[in-house]
């Protein structure tokens, strides 16, 4: 009752042209549908899936001069339900005292080997995490880089700007050890640092 009552609204809203016979146009709004009144059809089926008359079929009967309710299908009615609870449920042994017959068994299909190459790996899903130690590590995606020097955010310990800082390119400086302590005339660069040729 309460699906019909919806439908009743959406009656209201709808228009019908007869075509003298017992078939109708019912208009809403951009949609048409053709509602037969004797086939108990109508071209959006909800009638036929339902067996309660949709919007156009109630806006039909109201335009008819008949009532849309008492062409709601019988197995709705009172008469219907006393029918099918009428038997009495009768008590059953149990599972261990069944017959069952073998011949009956239901087996599972066969097995069809695919023409492709067998899948090894399952297909993960988006959320899940591509390496398993133990449980399912936690995805790295959408987390935000920090400095292990300085701990900033944005930026990686290679391109921390205060480290670079201190690893400025320093020039190489030519210290040379004086004429007079050399007996060959040949200088004698200073360790670690880079020689030159004598003037």
């Amino acid at each position: 009752m309460e699906l019909y009552t919806d439908y009743n609204m959406i009656a209201h809203c709808c228009e019908v042209k007869s075509n003298g016979d017992q078939g109708y146009e019912v208009i809403e709004g951009e949609d048409t549908h053709v509602v037969h009144l004797g086939r108990k059809k109508c071209t959006c089926r909800t009638w036929d899936l339902t067996g309660i008359p949709c919007p156009y079929a109630i806006k039909a009967y109201i335009h008819d001069k008949q009532e849309p309710e008492d062409h709601v299908n019988w197995w709705y009615s009172k008469k219907a339900c006393i029918l099918v609870y009428m038997h009495k449920i009768q008590p059953v042994r149990g599972s261990k005292f069944w017959k069952v017959d073998a011949t009956h068994a239901m087996e599972p299909p066969e097995i069809q080997k695919m023409i492709s190459r067998p899948q090894v790996k399952r297909t993960r899903k988006k959320a899940e995490s591509r390496k398993r130690e133990g449980v399912w590590s936690v995805s790295r995606k959408a987390l935000k880089m920090t400095c292990g020097h300085c701990g900033a955010p944005g930026h990686n310990q290679r391109k921390c700007p205060l480290l670079n800082k201190s690893k400025e390119p320093v020039e190489d400086v030519l210290v040379l050890a004086p004429r007079d302590s050399q007996e060959s005339g040949v200088f004698m660069p200073t360790p670690g640092c880079v020689a030159s040729s004598s003037q």
